[in-house]
């Protein structure tokens, strides 16, 4: 930070003080105050005086330069592409479907920036052996993940190209959400829950089937889904006494089921329940 011209000064009045052969210049001391005093008071200043304070104004003017410098480095240092996952992440979020995506002569940008473009609205940036997985999805029109079409998928492919390092191995993956099934045994309360697992006071709702659902649906995308996550939420739904995981399965694409020992991260980033494929047995609280 640059120092004041009076700070400047005083150190140079210091050093000057420091060499003898410059003893006899008077007065001895001085200080930038006293300089300021003797200008105003119609007296005679010291020629050397006066030099040490234009040399003071021009160190002065000079740390002011640089710590305007300071702050121009740091603003470039902010805005470089270093190709984080953040960085690659923050990125793909900006990706305009339909724009041009052009050189500037320092990086690539959208002129103009068209926030109505900006298609993709869920994104995930990992590491996976030597390459890196960009799951993304567009959003429906309930605001639930949606993967992006084959025309979308490669416009984006090609943004992607710009914005990473030469030489990086990449995937893109939109997919449809993985499948999630369940083989839950539920002790309940009859007098919130029926035997076919609806609400009592409303047929059709089923509280547990759609605590699931809003468990799976509310994990962070490329979230994980968690066994024991999940058997405590439903431990808070009214009416649940105690739930017990059987066994939980997933699969994605045109795979088979797969059985989650405790954690399952998602493929494509998002999933939903197998209603149809899924069993939950309902036991009353009197039966147990």
């Amino acid at each position: 930070m640059a120092r004041s011209i009076s700070t400047i000064y005083d150190e140079l009045v210091t050093i000057k003080l420091s060499q003898p052969d410059l003893t006899d210049l008077t007065p001895n001391p001085s200080t930038a105050q006293d300089l300021k005093t003797d200008l105003s008071s119609g007296s005679v200043v010291a020629v050397w005086r006066l030099w040490l304070w234009i040399m003071a104004v021009a160190t002065h003017t000079h740390e002011l330069l640089f710590d305007k410098h300071i702050v121009e480095v740091e603003a470039i240092h902010d805005g470089r592409e270093w190709g984080t996952l953040q960085f690659l992440h923050d990125r793909t979020l900006l990706f305009q479907l339909g724009d041009a995506f052009d050189w500037n002569g320092v990086q690539f940008v959208y002129d103009p920036i068209t926030p109505a473009n900006q298609i993709i609205k869920r994104c995930a940036v990992v590491v996976s052996g030597f390459q890196v997985l960009f799951k993304v999805a567009k959003l429906d029109g309930n605001n639930d993940p949606e993967k992006l079409s084959a025309a979308e998928i490669s416009a984006l492919e090609t943004y992607v190209d710009r914005i990473v390092y030469a030489g990086t191995q990449y995937v893109v993956i939109s997919d449809d959400p993985d499948d999630v099934k369940v083989d839950l045994s539920l002790v309940f309360d009859p007098l919130i829950i029926s035997p076919n697992g609806s609400l009592i006071t409303n047929s059709a709702i089923f509280p547990v089937v759609d605590a699931i659902n809003a468990f799976i649906k509310n994990l962070s995308f490329n979230g994980v889904v968690n066994i024991t996550a999940l058997v405590d939420y439903l431990q808070t739904i009214d009416g649940v006494i105690d739930p017990t995981m059987n066994s939980m399965s997933s699969k994605f694409g045109g795979y088979n089921y797969a059985p989650i020992v405790m954690n399952y991260h998602t493929f494509a980033g998002h999933a939903v329940l197998d209603e149809p494929n899924s069993l939950i047995t309902y036991i009353s609280e009197n039966d147990v």
